[in-house]
């Protein structure tokens, strides 16, 4: 439990980093070198970050930076909360690109 509200009362954003950072983090195992897939990308191992079921207001797009694969996130809602409006632009889930500006890569993790 990383502290993200499954009602979609409260933004969630800091929270799915933390869970985001947690599922990437699996491609160190035990904080080593990482796991790499034929194509150069760190394997997260089939990790899942299962959302179970609720639903999650966000403020700003949950990244996902790029250089990582096998992978899920399932079971559950992103939802626009109403601080999103000022992320003109941007998607609720943002897999493989580079942080758009005002938005935070969660934290610890490199792609």
């Amino acid at each position: 439990d990383f502290g993200a509200d499954p009602t979609g009362q409260l933004d969630s954003s800091a929270a799915l980093d933390r869970a985001v950072a947690a599922l990437l983090a699996l491609s160190s195992p035990q904080g080593g070198a990482p796991r790499m897939t034929a194509r150069g990308l760190r394997d997260v191992g089939g990790g899942t970050l299962d959302l179970g079921g609720g639903i999650y207001s966000l403020s700003r797009p949950l990244v996902v930076p790029p250089g990582y694969a096998n992978y899920k996130i399932e079971r559950g809602a992103l939802v626009a909360g109403a601080a999103f409006a000022l992320s003109t632009g941007a998607y609720l889930l943002d897999i493989g690109t580079s942080p758009p500006p005002g938005c935070v890569a969660p934290a610890n993790v490199t792609g």
